[in-house]
């Protein structure tokens, strides 16, 4: 790497800035040039944002509002078309004539993605900027989040600054952060949310927080969105290996009963169970909530979904379908977002691999995110599809999209695969990564 770029990436603003500005140029651009509503459920997304600060959340059973229902008649669904009953035509009272019957579907969420972005937009809306609109373009925060929370987990893990910027920056490029920030969608945190729990789960490893963090970061992750627990369970295995690790290692000869004692009774550990329980206890009390919440006579909202039975073909299937999808989603990508997922999806296989044969002579910390990176990739799709078929009573393939949760460690496990790379090789991930972005930006 040239001495002028080392010069550069020394400064431990820049990067931050960068990452900061490509994603509020990134979001402005596509945000902006979208005109149909998104047939990710951003419909019912509109409805919720439109009603948090009157109602607080929507309820099971609730009728979408005349916000939504006036944005579909306008605009129509990506690939649908038309909906409703007109645009700008006065009230909206066929239900028929919506999705869901004119039901909601997003009563399922907590309201903290929607009064975060709720709050942020007002400045766009002060200027004449329609809800619909401002609320993409806040996409635009959350994505610099997401960035921003991803570097610094990849620092935290001592990853090079270049090899750190550079993979960043190419998250831009893939299909999933397109769908996830550029239009209404309760994925937009899923990257700030999963990185941030990264990176408590690092400083707890390592001792620089108290242990008290993980349990709490936790629970709020999940109540942003269920999926998030792959998140929190990828922090939990993570640790408890790091500290299992790190006293396999200090040991010196006698029996290795000593090791696994001193590992359970480790503080960081003994955190690190307490968080999941933090995050599985976050969604329950939620969906306890939701049901004392609803109101007796409500409706169901009449969801088209694919119905199939749960079979051990489904599980196996859903056990790799995040780990042969990286970045991707179950919409139609162009060129860059085919071989920027395809190109991530093949790296990191044969990063997570490379590590855990290669665990002997490598860093815990690489063994630790490997491991746990690996454990959470095979675990949430079948975890999901259980829960879903107890909460519902049928099965659905997951949408790949789900698999962004998983983002920030796949792509921790990446860096620090590369951490032998010659300069040569770091300049080249940060270009590539760069130029991914450049073209995500453009096209």
């Amino acid at each position: 790497m040239s001495t002028s770029v080392t010069r550069i990436l020394r400064s431990s603003v820049l990067p931050f800035i960068v990452l900061i500005l490509v994603s509020f140029g990134f979001v402005t651009v596509h945000a902006t040039a979208h005109g149909p509503i998104s047939p990710f459920d951003e419909y019912v997304y509109l409805d919720y944002l439109a009603k948090v600060p009157t109602e607080g959340l929507v309820r099971s059973g609730e009728e979408t509002g005349d916000v939504a229902r006036n944005a579909i008649s306008c605009r129509g669904v990506l690939n649908y078309g038309a909906y409703g009953e007109g645009c700008n035509t006065g009230t909206h009272q066929d239900d028929k004539k919506y999705p869901y019957d004119g039901g909601t579907g997003a009563d399922i969420y907590t309201p903290l993605y929607f009064a975060a972005t709720w709050v942020a937009a007002q400045p766009l809306t002060w200027f004449g900027v329609d809800l619909l609109d401002a609320g993409r373009l806040v996409g635009g925060l959350w994505l610099a989040l997401g960035l921003s929370l991803t570097y610094a987990l990849l620092r935290l893990l001592r990853v090079d600054k270049a090899i750190a910027l550079g993979l960043s920056l190419s998250v831009i490029a893939t299909p999933v952060v397109l769908w996830a920030t550029t239009y209404l969608s309760t994925d937009a945190p899923t990257l700030a949310v999963a990185a941030a729990v990264g990176c408590v789960a690092v400083l707890v490893a390592r001792r620089r927080i108290h242990v008290a963090w993980l349990p709490a970061i936790s629970a709020v992750a999940v109540l942003f969105k269920v999926q998030n627990l792959a998140a929190v369970g990828a922090a939990v295995v993570g640790v408890v290996a790091w500290t299992f690790m790190e006293a396999h290692r200090s040991e010196r000869g006698g029996s290795r009963h000593p090791v696994v004692v001193r590992s359970l009774v480790d503080r960081r550990t003994i955190a690190a169970v307490v968080a999941l329980i933090a995050g599985v206890g976050a969604q329950a009390a939620w969906l306890v909530f939701r049901v004392l919440a609803t109101p007796a006579n409500a409706k169901s909202a009449v969801v088209d979904s694919v119905r199939q039975p749960l079979s051990l073909t489904s599980l196996v299937t859903e056990a790799f379908r995040f780990l042969r999808s990286i970045g991707s989603t179950d919409a139609v990508a162009n060129v860059l977002g085919v071989l920027t997922g395809n190109l991530l999806t093949i790296l990191v296989i044969a990063a997570l691999i490379g590590i855990l044969i290669d665990w002997r002579s490598r860093p815990v910390a690489h063994t630790s995110v490997a491991l746990a990176v690996l454990l959470a990739a095979l675990a949430m799709g079948p975890a999901l599809s259980l829960a879903v078929r107890a909460s519902v009573g049928f099965y659905f393939p997951l949408p790949a999209r789900y698999g962004l949760v998983l983002v920030p460690g796949f792509l921790a496990a990446l860096g620090l695969y590369f951490y032998r790379f010659s300069r040569f090789g770091r300049s080249a991930v940060l270009g590539l990564g760069s130029l991914a972005a450049l073209a995500a930006l453009l096209m």
